[in-house]
């Protein structure tokens, strides 16, 4: 269809209408797109169908759409024809900023550039901007290369006293200055020079300057040297050290030090005294300046300046060393020694302990450490170290003795005992021969040596003689002797020299029957046997219920039994009192009853219990006051009176045993006399020890020896008497009070051991106390024991002098008080520590031994302070630093030292007075307090200036004000800033560089030197331009499409006309036959009529189609043609394609 076809490459339109590609456009492919303007750089002269052209080598359009070649020009950095073949390079110190023909311009003064320039630069020695104006380098400053837009500030060591070209120069030999320095005053001699007659000269050998030192008394001795400032230095002898450069003296080493090194720089090259030596002299030199402390003391004391750190050993030490440093070369008295002397000398001063004690502690202080043996042993050794060295009491002795010194005191044991070990302590210890022996020896050792008594004899334990063997029961013979079995119808029943007893009338026994029991007529059912003889029981499963001597021959039926002795064919349940099977059961016999029914045996009688009949009946008790000994006694005479009483067997009393009496076994024998020393009271089964005496009486009481009591009867063992009591009797006896103020151990068995209590001594036999203010130790014998106690001193045994103000003691004895150190004081008398010393606050020092009031210690001066507390002198008074100052008497920290302020320094150490800091000068400031040098003056920067001296802040420099600028660094005055130039300005303060100066905006100009504000640039006329930064109104040119003068009104070009460049040129005419309307800046703008889409008359303005119309011709006509309904277009539209929904 017609739809299909479009407009062919170089051609635009609709299908129906293709028009040809104005001049200055293009279409390189068919279709209804417009065409499009040729691009920068490029031209086409032609309607239709065609290529854009390039521009000649070095030129270019300025804008896209360009129809002719004259619209190439040169570009910037050259000039030629617009639209010729050759653009030529600006010359070297020529520049050209704008593309076209016009011609390049010289570089302005103190500028220059290479070929083609665009702009200029400054030349080395200037700054800025050439288009601005190079301004020179200031002083202080320089450019070694062209182009910069600030100048360097000149390297530290070097200056520069020229404005503009030149370099910085090197500062002479040994001194130095801050970068950016603008004079050769600025050089400063460095540390340790100064300056002399022009030049810097080296400090004299051993002493040191600060920077900047103008003459040669700035030079100080240094450290560890001294001498006059500027003059010869000394070095600082051994037993000196000096840490402060100056004139002042060399400090002696404290007292208690010394050091062997000449030049020392600190007071830690003193060294200690060691422990166990001092040095009461300042000043030493050498090691061997320490005196040591003579035998029996010590000292742990290190830098001790007196021999008072020398402590005494201890009272039970000695030490024969001399220089001793610690305690531990003291010696302990030995085990079984003690001393009570302090700084004893020599192993003599220990005592032996006495016989009959021992001392396992070493160092001991008093005989009161020495132990009486223990009871149970004895030593006659002196000095005894050990418990072992008491010999225990040989076997079969013992001993209830403390201390004793013989083996004397150890008794035997007595008769019918021995003692198998050694060291007994009691009677009682005394083992008792076992049952059924004896022993008549005194001090048996052992079991073995207690014969047995004769065979069927026995004796009760402890027995001491053959006759205490008795004849069994059953056995009959006198006391100690053959004892004969009871023969056949005999027996007996009690233990004993008593005869056999005869069975009743038609009985019979064995020999040795024990008990009338035992007396039978014959074998009874159950039982078989001859007569006469021992009757057997019927073996289990057999039964005889008849009695006599036949064997038993009837058997139990099968699967039953019976138990031995069974009478019946079967173990019936009898009734109480009886025994047996149902069929044939037989009566409890005397001695036995049965109180259940059953076929259980009847039970013997208990103990204290008879029954004397056979059959049922209950078992009587024996009456009060005895007991039978044995179960199933079958008569009333079995009863036998209990220990403690005596009467018949069987009878109705039995009588207590009288006072002083005993009876230690059941039965009518008579009660027996107390042994000697003991005693009993009634019904006694025993005697006990009277009063004074101790053991078993049945051993025999032995006698307390002295130092042991007993105040009662009975004890099995002495108790030793009270501490502070003694007794030096053996028996009976109180134990005694010692004397007043004395006191003794326990066990103490004479007089002479109650000793002196602390703070008495014996005088005259008696204790008396110690002079006022003065004690004893334990058991002192004379009044030179009494020692004045800490805090006073005097004679030992004399007056006691309170220790005054400034002294203390804290050792009892007659030595003198000790003076508080130097650096010290003490208001208290009677001081008993070193502690009492109170130290010098720091700021003050006391050189002084012995101070005793605050008052004593001395002032720092001003312009010095301490920090240490107890100082001995007043080197410990430093000097405040250089930069500060105070004016304080008795500083005692640095921070009384007050800073030098901001804006200030000083180079002088211990200054007393502010005066001594001296103000930065002008131009300068400085923010840091106690400065001691010039060189924190910091120069004003950039931008600023300073009249003012002493500045101490950086706000104290003044900014350049609006519309100026300065590179100079440290400016003293206003003048150092600088105008920004024509077609500038510049809206802040403070400004260091022409390149801060803002250019005037495009279309504007201004010709006002510091200029401070963009409203202070003019506006060009209207319709004209100019670039930024212009400097006059004929900088402002005529905009494209208007023509007039530079600088004047600008005229629209008129219809047919158009101007496409900027600036004074006239307004090009159209082409013959084209249009254009008024302002035309393009040639394209020349047009035949209005093109499609626009209507208007020929060489007149075309106007759009409106919305929603479109027209598809050129020509004058109006857009008649109308969008179908519910379409539109946009304006200008030239086709029905153009309508949408």
């Amino acid at each position: 269809s017609l739809a299909d076809c479009v407009c062919k490459a170089g051609f635009t339109g609709t299908n129906s209408a293709c028009s040809g590609c104005a001049a200055g456009t293009y279409k390189d492919l068919a279709g209804s797109t417009a065409c499009s303007p040729c691009i920068v750089g490029t031209w086409k002269d032609s309607e239709g169908p065609g290529k854009c052209k390039s521009c000649p080598a070095g030129s270019s359009s300025l804008y896209e759409g360009s129809d002719k070649l004259t619209n190439c020009r040169c570009n910037v950095g050259t000039t030629g024809p617009d639209g010729g073949d050759l653009c030529t390079e600006c010359a070297i110190g020529t520049f050209k900023s704008q593309p076209g023909s016009s011609n390049c311009e010289a570089c302005p003064a103190n500028s220059s550039s290479p070929a083609a320039s665009t702009f200029c630069t400054c030349v080395a020695g200037y700054f800025g901007h050439a288009g601005g104006g190079c301004a020179a380098c200031a002083t202080g400053t320089y450019t070694s290369i062209a182009g910069l837009s600030a100048c360097l500030a000149c390297d530290a060591s070097t200056y520069k006293d020229l404005i503009g070209p030149g370099a910085c120069l090197s500062c002479p030999s040994h001194s130095s200055s801050e970068a950016g320095s603008n004079e050769a005053a600025d050089c400063e001699c460095n540390t340790d020079f100064f300056r002399s007659n022009g030049q810097c000269t080296a400090c004299p050998a051993d002493s040191s300057s600060l920077q900047g030192s103008v003459e040669v008394a700035a030079c100080s001795c240094n450290v560890g040297f001294t001498g006059v400032n500027g003059g010869e230095c000394f070095i600082c002898p051994a037993g000196t050290w000096k840490d402060l450069a100056g004139s002042e003296e060399c400090t002696l080493c404290h007292t208690g030090k010394f050091s062997s090194a000449s030049g020392a720089v600190s007071q830690s090259t003193c060294s200690n005294c060691d422990a166990g030596t001092y040095a009461s002299t300042a000043g030493s030199n050498s090691k061997s300046s320490c005196l040591r402390c003579v035998a029996g003391k010590f000292s742990t004391v290190t830098a001790s300046a007196s021999s008072t750190t020398c402590f005494d050993c201890a009272a039970g030490k000695y030490s024969e060393e001399l220089g001793a440093h610690t305690a531990g070369t003291c010696s302990n008295c030995a085990a079984g020694t003690y001393s009570s002397q302090r700084g004893s000398a020599s192993s003599t001063s220990c005592v032996d302990c006495g016989a009959g004690k021992f001392s396992t502690r070493t160092a001991s202080q008093s005989s009161t450490t020495c132990v009486k043996c223990a009871a149970g042993k004895y030593s006659a050794s002196v000095g005894a170290s050990m418990a072992t060295d008491c010999l225990d009491c040989s076997k079969g002795k013992f001993s209830g003795t403390l201390g004793a010194v013989t083996i004397s005191a150890c008794f035997q044991c007595g008769a019918g005992k021995y003692l198998p070990v050694e060291g007994s302590v009691d009677e009682g210890d005394c083992l008792k021969c076992s049952a059924g022996t004896f022993s008549a020896t005194l001090g048996a050792t052992a079991l073995d040596l207690c014969t047995a008594c004769p065979d069927e004899s026995t004796a009760t334990r402890g027995s001491r003689a053959v006759t205490d063997c008795v004849c069994n029961m059953g056995y009959s013979g006198p006391n100690g002797a053959t004892c004969t079995a009871c023969g056949f119808g005999t027996y007996k029943d009690v233990k004993g020299s008593a005869s056999c007893s005869s069975c009743d009338v038609g009985k019979t026994s064995s020999p040795a029957s024990t008990l009338p029991t035992h007396c039978q007529l014959q074998c009874p059912a159950g039982m078989f046997g001859p007569d006469e003889s021992p009757c057997a029981l019927c073996s289990a499963g057999k039964y005889k219920s008849q009695p006599g001597a036949a064997e038993c021959t009837a058997t139990c039926p099968a699967d039953s039994t019976s138990p031995e002795g069974s009478d019946s064919l079967a173990d019936c349940v009898c009734k109480a009192g009886f025994t047996g099977t149902n069929s044939a059961c037989s009566g409890c016999a005397a001695g036995t009853y049965k109180d259940l029914a059953g076929s259980t045996a009847c039970s013997p009688c208990i103990v204290g219990t008879w029954k004397d009949s056979e059959g049922p009946g209950k078992c009587k008790s024996c009456p009060a006051g005895s007991s039978s000994l044995y179960e199933g006694s079958d008569k009333l005479t079995n009863c036998r009176c209990n220990v403690g009483t005596t009467g018949p067997d069987g009878g109705d009393l039995c009588t207590e045993c009288a006072i002083g009496t005993f009876k230690s076994q059941p039965g009518s024998s008579n009660c027996e006399a107390c042994p000697a020393n003991s005693s009993s009271p009634a019904a006694s089964t025993f005697c006990t020890c009277v009063a004074g005496y101790f053991g078993h009486a049945g051993g025999g009481c032995a006698a307390c020896a002295t130092g042991t009591y007993t105040s009662i009867a009975g004890l099995s063992a002495c108790l030793a008497c009270d501490a502070s009591t003694y007794k030096d009797l053996i028996g009976p006896g109180a134990c005694l009070s010692c004397p007043s103020h004395s006191s003794s151990e326990a066990g103490s068995n004479e007089a002479a051991d109650c000793e002196c209590n602390t703070d008495f001594f014996r005088s005259n036999g008696q204790c008396t106390a110690c002079p006022a203010d003065s004690s004893s130790l334990q058991g002192s014998v004379e009044v030179a024991a009494c020692s004045c106690n800490v805090g006073f001193t005097g004679v030992n045994g004399g007056e006691c002098f309170i220790c005054p103000a400034g002294t203390w003691k804290d050792l009892a004895g007659s030595e003198e008080c000790t003076l508080c150190h130097t650096g010290k004081f003490s208001s208290a008398s009677g001081a008993v520590s070193q502690s009492t010393c109170s130290n010098c606050d720091a700021g003050t020092y006391a050189s002084t031994a012995g101070s005793n009031s605050k008052s004593s210690c001395l002032r720092c001066v001003a312009g010095k302070f301490s920090t240490v507390t107890a100082s001995a002198s007043s080197t410990t008074c430093f000097d405040c630093a250089a930069g500060k100052y105070s004016e304080e008497l008795g500083a005692h920290t640095a921070g009384t030292c007050s800073n030098c302020a901001a804006g200030t320094y000083s180079s002088q150490r211990g200054s007393a007075s502010s005066t001594s800091c001296v103000d930065c000068g002008a131009g300068k400031f400085s923010t840091r307090t106690a400065s001691q040098s010039s060189t924190t003056c910091v120069k004003c920067a950039a931008g600023k200036y300073s009249a003012s001296v002493g500045a101490s802040m950086a706000t104290d420099c003044l900014d350049c004000s609006k519309g100026k600028f300065s590179g100079t660094l440290g400016a003293v005055t206003i003048s150092a800033c600088f105008q920004c130039g024509a077609g500038k300005y510049l809206p802040v303060e403070g400004s260091v560089d022409e390149g801060d100066c803002l250019k005037c905006s495009a279309g504007t100009f201004s010709a006002t030197l510091g200029a401070t504000a963009l409203d202070l640039c003019t506006a060009c006329p209207d319709e004209s331009t100019a670039t930024r930064g212009s400097r006059a109104v004929t900088d402002c040119v005529c905009n494209m499409g208007y023509s007039g003068p530079n600088g004047a009104t600008c005229t629209a070009c008129g219809f047919g006309t158009y101007k496409d460049v900027k600036g004074s040129a006239s307004c090009s005419s159209c082409d013959v036959g084209k249009t254009s309307s008024p302002a035309s800046t393009l040639p394209t703008h020349c047009q035949l009529q209005c093109p499609a889409g626009m209507f208007g008359p020929d060489e007149s303005p075309c106007a759009l189609c409106s919305a929603g119309k479109y027209k598809s011709q050129p020509g004058a006509a109006e857009c008649t043609a109308t969008c179908p309904a519910d379409s539109t277009s946009p304006e200008g539209s030239d086709s029905l394609a153009d309508c949408v929904c």
